[in-house]
């Protein structure tokens, strides 16, 4: 099931273009918007455990590839928007 379809889309996610990289962003392989995701590490800083489930809403180039992932609690609210490297998290469901 999609983000979208479980009321999970930040308004942001349908058309966020980073500034840095323009308005021509490259997706990496493997890395969507919209893509749900799963934090592989533990992120004591953010309150956000290894196993919480997020979705990307940004994908970056530089300086090196991260994404926008953000998490939301049960009700929907954000908990946090977390820019992570690829080695941080897994694809479960891509976009």
């Amino acid at each position: 099931m999609s983000p979208a379809a479980l009321g999970l889309v930040c308004p942001a996610a349908a058309g966020y273009r980073d500034s840095a990289a323009g308005q021509n962003q490259k997706s990496k392989p493997g890395m969507k918007i919209d893509d749900v995701v799963t934090l592989d590490v533990d992120l004591p800083e953010h309150s956000l455990a290894r196993g919480k489930h997020g979705f990307i809403v940004a994908i970056h180039d530089a300086p090196e590839p991260y994404c926008t992932v953000e998490f939301l609690d049960r009700t929907g609210n954000t908990l946090a928007q977390v820019p992570l490297r690829p080695g941080q998290f897994r694809v479960m469901w891509s976009a």
